[in-house]
């Protein structure tokens, strides 16, 4: 067994496939495939199950991987560090996020102070932003729920409350808070149903005791237009109200009950070796968020 071996291990298991795996590592079919049989005879268990031509890693291939992202992580800590010593380390800075809304900003901020820096950014739901942190993928990820996850360690930022957002002269624009269950028989523009805020909004309506009826399924920028021309009203958050993000005739109206908010957080593998540069923009984060938003930062380490 060797460090490349484990490489193609793990990339195997993030793909799912042997054939987007190869694509990715740029080997053959057949030669990535007697790797994984060669690593398999080696361990003496299969570390997948095959269903059709997909790869699903099983319990076996569970223990594999979590000691390949460990081992894969020291082993880009070692250089990371050693460059650091050399004074030869290169800026790069790697981010997923839930929502590209989260992050909007900040990175300006840090860019301004550190100019030089290299940045590779990533959209992905909150499952594969786990596996991005796990597999030493990315840096740091940011999310707008928290992540549970014993390699993972999660500052939560914000505390951000939800808000409707409703055409002037519609029969709520003149109220300042509301229990959601009023609006069940309203009309609601959404996000697509994969994003992770449409989750947070759907499961919102069901504990006001309703299924949202859908008339518009759209991106964040589209949703502004929308609401202000009657299409329907949306489900945002304080946050997007105080960036300005809903322009022209709407008006904002608290939502009172249920009680509920999205805790948008900065989580960092527990394993990674943290140069100066990274700790910098860790700091920066938390310095953005409390200065830009002070009434819904939340205070001290998680």
């Amino acid at each position: 067994m060797n460090i490349l071996q484990l490489k193609y291990f793990q990339t195997i298991a993030d793909e799912g496939t042997i054939k987007a795996a190869s694509q990715k590592l740029y080997i053959s079919q057949p030669a990535l495939s007697m790797m994984l049989a060669k690593l398999e005879q080696e361990l003496g268990v299969e570390l997948f199950e095959r269903v059709g031509r997909k790869l699903v890693i099983n319990m076996y291939g569970e223990v594999v991987l979590k000691y390949t992202n460990r081992i894969l992580t020291d082993f880009k800590n070692i250089d990371l560090e050693m460059k650091e010593l050399l004074n030869q380390s290169k800026k790069d800075i790697s981010i997923v996020t839930t929502s590209s809304q989260l992050i909007s900003g900040m990175l300006q901020h840090f860019n301004s102070l550190h100019p030089n820096i290299n940045w590779c950014l990533y959209s992905a739901n909150l499952n594969n932003a786990v596996k991005m942190l796990t597999n030493g993928k990315v840096d740091f990820a940011i999310t707008s729920t928290p992540i549970n996850h014993e390699l993972i360690l999660t500052r939560p930022l914000l505390q951000d409350g939800f808000v409707l957002a409703v055409p002037s002269g519609h029969r709520f624009s003149q109220r300042t808070s509301i229990h959601l269950a009023e609006a069940a028989n309203e009309r609601f523009i959404a996000l697509p149903k994969d994003s992770e805020f449409r989750k947070l909004t759907d499961d919102l309506c069901r504990k006001a005791g309703f299924e949202p009826r859908i008339s518009m399924e759209c991106d964040h920028l589209l949703r502004a237009e929308y609401v202000s021309s009657g299409f329907g009203i949306v489900i945002t958050t304080q946050k997007s109200v105080m960036d300005k993000r809903y322009q022209g005739h709407i008006a904002f109206v608290n939502i009172d009950t249920p009680k509920c908010a999205r805790t948008i957080c900065f989580s960092v593998s527990k394993e990674k070796y943290m140069s100066a540069y990274h700790r910098a923009f860790s700091d920066s984060i938390v310095e953005f968020y409390q200065s830009h938003y002070p009434e819904l930062s939340v205070k001290g380490d998680s």
